[in-house]
């Protein structure tokens, strides 16, 4: 498809989101380097402005909550990483009395069994930007542990996956198996974690047991998400490459 539409006479160029896409593009030949325009980030569901104040864990409520967002493709949604976050879950379920786990997203308790955990986690199901910009102010933690080519050869994410979250102010706890992070720097502002449940699980009892170093992270990277994410920006740059090709007329 792609070859179909860079061949095309109407072709004048295309933006690409993340670097490893223009890596593609230019090793498979399929355009110049001077077509190719890097816009990193793309556009969450919510305003800045209209953002709550966050609650904090022992101050505010009396939980440690961490979240899984994802929509299932997969059986066991093993491409988003859902089984590690229940590897996860069980194991700090063991080591803690007050660590809360919410899934969002067509996933069901009888996807992977959590009879042992079930009550520490809830499902919520499908929901729209009105509840998850509310939701997301009791959040601790996202965790989203995916995996590249699970789907299908070639198939992979964005980095970092569960902007939405991390812009609302939540700690992002994100793997990046493909090495795509240029922006984010981790253990300031965001963590990358290793898609190993041990792991993952002592990484986030660190910061259950330090939450300075937790919400310092946290703010730092909702202050860089919502920069790098900014709608005004993300559209501002688009338009400039618009510009190169079209001539617009703006008193008409």
């Amino acid at each position: 498809m792609l070859e179909k539409i860079f061949k095309s006479d109407y072709f004048s160029g295309v933006i690409v989101t993340q670097l490893i896409t223009k890596d593609y593009l230019l090793t498979k030949k399929m355009c110049p380097d001077n077509k190719i325009f890097y816009i990193y980030g793309g556009f969450v569901q919510f305003n800045k402005n209209e953002l709550g104040k966050k609650q904090l864990y022992k101050k505010d409520k009396n939980t440690f909550d961490i979240c899984f967002v994802a929509n299932k493709y997969s059986l066991g949604g093993i491409d988003k990483g859902y089984d590690l976050f229940i590897e996860t879950a069980k194991m700090l379920c063991q080591k803690t009395t007050d660590i809360m786990f919410h899934v969002i997203g067509d996933f069901k308790s009888t996807e992977i069994d959590v009879s042992k955990i079930n009550k520490r986690i809830k499902f919520y199901g499908i929901q729209k930007p009105t509840f998850l910009k509310e939701f997301y102010k009791k959040i601790d933690i996202f965790l989203s542990p995916n995996r590249p080519f699970s789907l299908f050869k070639g198939n992979f994410d964005g980095f970092p996956l569960g902007i939405d979250p991390i812009f609302c102010g939540v700690a992002g706890f994100v793997s990046d198996e493909l090495g795509m992070n240029n922006h984010y720097v981790d253990g300031k502002d965001i963590i990358i974690i290793k898609n190993n449940s041990n792991k993952i699980a002592n990484k986030i009892l660190f910061y259950y047991k330090n939450l300075r170093k937790l919400y310092k992270l946290s703010k730092e990277g909702q202050n860089l998400t919502q920069k790098l994410f900014d709608i005004d920006y993300q559209i501002d740059e688009r338009i400039k490459v618009f510009r190169k090709f079209v001539k617009i007329d703006l008193l008409n």
